[in-house]
């Protein structure tokens, strides 16, 4: 496709070939996305991180053919493929991806399987903002979750504490390790906790007892 400055090219380049490009690729993934539910989350979370390194190839390649006359244009055309992909299969999924019961972020953070969190973490942070949100959202509350547990087993001053140090603990090392040390998490693990202890009347107590053992 041969294209200059020429804004009536350009006109015709943004109505008669990006735009149809863009509603054929948003179909292609929004169909394709929704077959792949079926797999568990982390061979999903592969598969679309797949499919991103190959739409980046073929942006690479169509940037690099006919560079003077096309780059203009397709700078443009490959930021917004890009996020039509990154909707289509990561925003319009995660909720439902994070709250999978047998391979969804509880299950990774159950089951320490660090690779998994990383690559979630990693595609969570592509395309809309609301992805992290969301990430960080439910490892908040699944920090609450572990809490609520833990108050409910342990009526023990030193157990209870001893038990709230180690997710404390674990959950330092996921954010460290998994989640980049990014600050969002870190205010998202905070947060997880101080709802936890909130909600239990009898926390400041129990500390004290375990500092004074």
């Amino acid at each position: 496709l041969m294209l200059s400055g020429d804004k009536r090219k350009k006109d015709y380049y943004d109505a008669n070939f990006e735009k149809l490009l863009l509603e054929r690729l948003k179909v292609y993934y929004k169909n394709n996305s929704i077959s792949w539910l079926s797999m568990s989350v982390p061979e999903y979370l592969t598969t679309i991180q797949n499919a991103l390194t190959f739409e980046e190839d073929q942006c690479q390649y169509y940037l690099t053919f006919e560079e003077d006359q096309c780059q203009y244009y397709y700078e443009k055309s490959k930021e917004k493929m890009l996020a039509t992909t990154e909707r289509e299969m990561i925003t319009e999924h995660l909720e439902t991806l994070v709250k999978n019961d047998s391979s969804g972020l509880y299950h990774m953070i159950n089951k320490s399987e660090k690779k998994d969190l990383i690559l979630f973490y990693k595609l969570s942070k592509r395309g809309d903002q609301v992805n992290q949100q969301i990430l960080g959202r439910n490892y908040a509350t699944y920090i609450e979750t572990v809490g609520q547990k833990i108050i409910q087993d342990n009526k023990d001053p030193i157990e209870y504490t001893k038990k709230f140090l180690e997710l404390k603990s674990y959950m330092d090392e996921v954010v460290s390790t998994c989640f980049d040390n990014d600050i969002n998490f870190q205010n998202q693990r905070d947060n997880g906790f101080k709802q936890s202890l909130n909600h239990f009347e009898k926390s400041p107590g129990f500390l004290a007892t375990y500092l004074d053992f």
